[in-house]
């Protein structure tokens, strides 16, 4: 899959939608696009969270619930894309491309990762080395 896939490359796979992001010999990782339901949830949730202050701030940005960033990119505009559980679906080489983040997307999600305390340790390291 990684030999025509790039960082914040758009595929579809088993009738739903990921952002690439990096992969190992034995995991590849990726963030689902939830929908526009679910986004509005988590969304309200981390803000939520943030309003009550310590310790529930803290506890949510060290949750991989809350890893996502909202999407600007036409066609998936207002939809999240969920780093959280990065590196734990499974996917096959037939994988169907079907866009690319907008540079502002992809900035924004490669800062998120990197910020991030809910992701695993190796995503961090391979997006360093893509900057």
């Amino acid at each position: 899959m990684a030999d025509f896939l790039a960082f914040a490359d758009i595929f579809r796979f088993s009738e739903q939608e990921f952002v690439y992001l990096a992969c190992t010999e034995s995991i590849n990782y990726a963030a689902k696009i939830l929908d526009r339901g679910v986004t509005r949830t988590l969304d309200k949730r981390l803000k939520a969270a943030e309003r009550l202050g310590e310790p529930h701030r803290s506890r949510a940005i060290e949750s991989p619930m809350y890893c996502f960033i909202i999407l600007k990119t036409p066609s998936f505009n207002e939809r999240a894309a969920h780093f959280g559980n990065a590196g734990k679906d499974e996917f096959s080489p037939e994988v169907d491309k079907i866009g690319t983040l907008l540079p502002n997307d992809s900035k924004e999600l490669m800062r998120a990762i990197l910020d991030s305390k809910g992701v695993p340790p190796k995503l961090q390291e391979l997006i360093k080395l893509l900057k």
